[in-house]
């Protein structure tokens, strides 16, 4: 397994968001976006990433802006700024496009409640 850190800028133009992506060895099958849901962080789904690097899949995840990993960087817990949802979803997007550097594979983008 390699594993790359991913860092941009947030919507919210506060957060550095931090995101992950875990290739498996071997040929890549597809790629997976997990996006994790509130109160959490990415991390929690290690034994996910775990299967589906497994089945040859790469896998993304981040934590959003006041979340995990992004959050300990900002000291900002709990709170994405201004328009929330807006800046999850921005960031989330954000993180798919830099998938796209990959054509020709399939992508799933998983969100979990």
């Amino acid at each position: 397994m390699a594993l790359q850190e991913i860092e941009f800028t947030s919507r919210n133009r506060r957060d550095a968001i931090q995101a992950w992506a875990y290739e498996p060895v071997g040929t890549p099958a597809a790629v997976v976006q997990i996006i994790h849901g509130l109160g959490e962080h990415s991390r929690r789904y290690l034994h996910m990433i775990s299967a589906l690097l497994d089945a040859s899949f790469i896998v993304v995840a981040d934590d959003h802006a006041g979340h995990g990993r992004t959050a300990m960087q900002s000291g900002q817990w709990a709170d994405a700024g201004d328009n929330s949802a807006e800046v999850v979803i921005s960031d989330e997007l954000t993180l798919q496009q830099q998938l796209t550097g990959h054509p020709g594979w399939s992508s799933v983008t998983v969100g979990v409640p």
